[in-house]
């Protein structure tokens, strides 16, 4: 799931996934108020995920930057929404 480049989430790191990915995973194996551990935890966003699903979170990262950036966007989570998702498959299905 390709990261749109002017997505407010978007803050730079390369390998940064999309919010609305990790939280299709994260809803997938975890339960409302499990912990979710990112011990590589970069800019935060599986951080994030995990929190809007209610899920607790625990980040590691050795880069006071990267503890900084995910602080930030703890406190002040900016979701991009998706508009295939908002219209569903079906919207987008050809018939034949």
């Amino acid at each position: 799931m390709p990261r749109n480049p002017k997505a407010r989430e978007r803050v730079g790191y390369p390998t940064q996934k999309p919010i609305l990915l990790l939280e299709c995973i994260i809803g997938l194996v975890t339960d409302p108020g499990d912990l979710v551990l990112d011990p590589f935890c970069g800019s935060g966003t599986t951080l994030v995920a995990a929190e809007l699903l209610g899920r607790n979170s625990l980040g590691i990262d050795p880069s006071p930057e990267a503890v900084r950036l995910a602080r930030q966007r703890l406190e002040q989570p900016v979701k991009t929404s998706s508009e295939l998702l908002r219209k569903g498959r079906d919207a987008y299905m050809q018939s034949d």
